[in-house]
């Protein structure tokens, strides 16, 4: 959603609570829980993904759609908890 609404121009307004599910994997193998991000969070969060992009040569703005979906899939492999910490 996070990325989708920075494609768009959309702001996610700051009382709006986020919630990111661990995948199959890691809530089977070590019982991770889903995590809820507080306003500065998700602005970490969002800098990670603006990063993500540069480090492709690429902006928000000019992402095809291929292009975001293939940089949705890598952020959700990433450690998130890092991320937002």
């Amino acid at each position: 959603m996070s990325l989708a609404c920075q494609a768009k121009g959309v702001n996610i307004p700051g009382e709006t609570m986020i919630r990111i599910n661990p995948n199959a994997r890691e809530k089977s193998s070590n019982g991770t829980k889903a995590l809820y991000l507080d306003p500065q969070q998700l602005g970490r969060f969002q800098q990670h993904i603006t990063a993500t992009l540069r480090e492709k040569g690429m902006t928000i703005n000019n992402a095809t759609l291929t292009e975001l979906q293939q940089i949705n899939h890598e952020i959700r492999g990433k450690d998130l908890a890092a991320w937002i910490a």
